[in-house]
This record gives C-alpha cells, sequence and structure tokens, in this order.
C-alpha cells in the first residue's frame, strides 16, 4: 500500500510517507541516508489490532525518518521523507 505524496521545496522533490490512519510504530525499516526500491516496506504501523506496511512508491534515497518503534501517530502524519 503505497502512501506516498509528491511535495516540492526550492531544492528538489521531496516525497513523503505518511501514516494511512492513527496507530503505533511497530517497526521502522528505513535508514537515512539509504536507497530503497519502489515497493520497500518503510514502517510497520498497528491500528485496531492489524499490522499496516507502508512502502514506499517509488526508488528513492531516505532523507529523513521521523519516527522510531513505539511513537504513536496521527492520521496522515510524516513518517518518512525521500528524495
Amino acid at each position: 500500500l503505497p502512501l506516498t505524496e509528491p511535495k516540492r521545496t526550492s531544492a528538489a522533490a521531496v516525497t513523503q510517507a505518511v501514516a494511512p490512519m492513527s496507530g503505533r510504530v511497530v517497526s521502522v525499516a528505513a535508514v537515512e541516508g539509504s536507497d530503497v526500491e519502489a515497493d520497500a516496506v518503510l514502517v510497520v504501523l498497528e491500528a485496531m489490532k492489524m499490522q499496516l506496511e507502508v512502502r514506499a512508491s517509488q526508488s528513492a534515497r531516505v532523507t529523513a525518518v521521523r519516527v522510531q518503534p513505539g511513537t504513536q501517530v496521527a492520521a496522515r502524519a510524516v513518517l518518512v521523507e525521500l528524495a
């Protein structure tokens, strides 16, 4: 389930992986500075006793990881930034 949104900045296009719903971060596979392939799992969330994988919509470099395991997040919260 790719959940990324393109955001334009003056330097370059940044894509943000966002939470599809509120929940708790179970694990973070994304590592800042690493390259990821399209459809790679970035973060796993738990919401309503279900685990949801947030995946990269395209091949990119991870520029920022905004969460860590155990973090509670709101729906549409930015989890990972890609460029």
